[in-house]
């Protein structure tokens, strides 16, 4: 039951699951659906077939249940007799919802509760009938026109699990099960309040207009789960009917467009809303981004009012946690919106929620200054030992460049061949010193007997042995005048 709803421009496909059935719309506006309806009824398709089979899973003579490659689907045509283009589409379990790009809904699939906004269904479900029993009744097995919405662009559209809402004129309608206040209709007629919980009439079989002053500005879009709808005005304000997750976690709901408080800056922690009177005096921040799962929600939501996409404040997530939906590490629930600590400094470009999962995009280009610190604290540890190597490996040709100067300064130049063993030890004692320092690195310089660049020329690993070799005698003598003065 994944929000799949959205614009179609350009040469995108758009992609909505509902259950275990994918809906594509190509960038000409080509719908196709695939999948298996999960023993609903086969009308989930839209291809024509309604029958859910003698065993009520498989298929049957009218059709199968399960379709294992992509088959059209078809919106009837204008009058004109050209194609309809589609727009969008939205899908719950068992039914589903397509915006054409002339601003004409249609709707397909199981009625159940009224689901289909097509009128009353010929059998309605008792409180003492089975969903079994109930199953199929009624269902439109190819995209029916809904015909209320004639004569009205709908602009934005969403299917619950058992209710629809829709943007059409810069109104807000919605028909189905109005259980739980999630059609914002307020106290539908033949509904109860006496002796506690509020009993509602079952269902609305036709869209129902949502009654507009409750809203900030004109609403543009609409996400459904399970047990609310919430609605999206153009001023970037976030409205809920009914619960998100339910009464049971929500702990009331909203039997009319109530707006959504997010978290300001100063508070002293996330999920809790701002007081009534703080929240008055200065609206919490705008809403750009909004998508339902089953029993959760996510908004990407901004800074400040102006909503710009470079003022984009977090990810903020609420309602049933049920495995990990949420992104918060835990599967408890949350009443109010929290801001996903995981994405914090992160450009949210598009968010979509799944029955129970959540997926966002976010800019590549952002990093969290946690991110950055993780990945230079790689980067010491795999260029430490270089380093360290190099530096080594400096020191070996400065001693070596500052013996053979000191010598030739000195005028030995030449030394005697008996001492170049003594110097031969020495020098290899030595560079088994600095080899202990730089690891490998000395090891493979003494390998190579590589040879020294000194000014213009190079100096060979033989004419080293001769420096050190004067070097020696020098210090030699000087040693022995000094006893015999003594």
């Amino acid at each position: 039951d994944g929000d799949g709803d959205g614009d179609g421009d350009g040469d995108d496909v758009q992609v909505c699951c509902g259950g275990s059935v994918t809906f594509a719309v190509s960038g000409d506006g080509r719908c196709s659906a695939w999948g298996d309806a999960q023993g609903q009824s086969a009308s989930v398709f839209g291809t024509g077939t309604d029958s859910r089979g003698a065993n009520g899973y498989g298929g049957s003579a009218f059709g199968s249940a399960s379709r294992w490659t992509p088959v059209p689907v078809l919106l009837p045509g204008l009058e004109s007799g050209a194609r309809r283009v589609v727009k969008s589409v939205s899908a719950s379990r068992s039914h589903v919802a397509a915006l054409a790009a002339d601003g004409a809904l249609f709707t397909w699939g199981e009625n159940y509760f009224g689901a289909l906004g097509v009128g009353r269904c010929e059998k309605e479900l008792t409180e003492t009938s089975t969903s079994s029993s109930f199953a199929g009744e009624d269902a439109r097995a190819t995209p029916t026109l809904v015909e209320a919405l004639i004569g009205k662009r709908v602009t934005s559209v969403s299917c619950g699990r058992w209710h629809t809402a829709a943007v059409a004129d810069s109104e807000v309608f919605a028909w189905g099960d109005a259980e739980g206040g999630k059609l914002g209709l307020g106290a539908p007629p033949g509904s109860s309040s006496g002796g506690g919980e509020k009993k509602y009439a079952r269902s609305v079989f036709t869209p129902a207009r949502v009654a507009g002053n409750a809203f900030s500005a004109p609403p543009a879009h609409v996400s459904c789960g399970t047990w609310h709808t919430l609605c999206l005005t153009e001023d970037g304000a976030l409205y809920v009917c009914g619960a998100v997750g339910g009464r049971d976690v929500a702990g009331s709901v909203a039997e009319t467009p109530t707006r959504v408080a997010f978290a300001a800056e100063d508070d002293a922690r996330d999920g809790v809303p701002p007081s009534a009177a703080r929240f008055n005096a200065r609206p919490s921040r705008a809403c750009l981004l909004v998508a339902s799962g089953e029993l959760h929600a996510a908004a990407v939501v901004a800074a400040n009012e102006k909503g710009g996409p470079r003022d984009v404040a977090g990810v903020y997530t609420w309602g049933s946690g049920k495995r990990g939906a949420l992104g918060h590490g835990d599967v408890l629930p949350q009443k109010f919106p929290k801001r996903v600590a995981a994405l914090a400094g992160r450009e949210a470009r598009r968010v979509t929620c799944g029955p129970d999962a959540t997926a966002c995009v976010v800019s590549p280009r952002l990093a969290t200054n946690r991110e950055k610190a993780s990945v230079a604290k790689a980067g010491s540890r795999l260029t430490r030992r270089f380093d360290a190597s190099a530096r080594s490996g400096m020191d070996l040709r400065e001693r070596l460049s500052s013996s053979y100067a000191s010598a030739d300064r000195a005028g030995f130049a030449s030394s005697l061949d008996g001492a170049g063993a003594v110097a031969r030890r020495s020098s290899a004692a030595e560079l088994g010193s600095l080899s202990r320092v730089s690891g490998g690195s000395a090891r493979s310089s003494e390998r190579r007997e590589g040879s020294v660049r000194l000014g213009d020329g190079r100096l060979a690993g033989r004419e080293s042995d001769r420096v050190f070799s004067g070097v020696l005698e020098r210090e030699n003598e000087g040693s022995a005048k000094a006893k015999a003065g003594r």
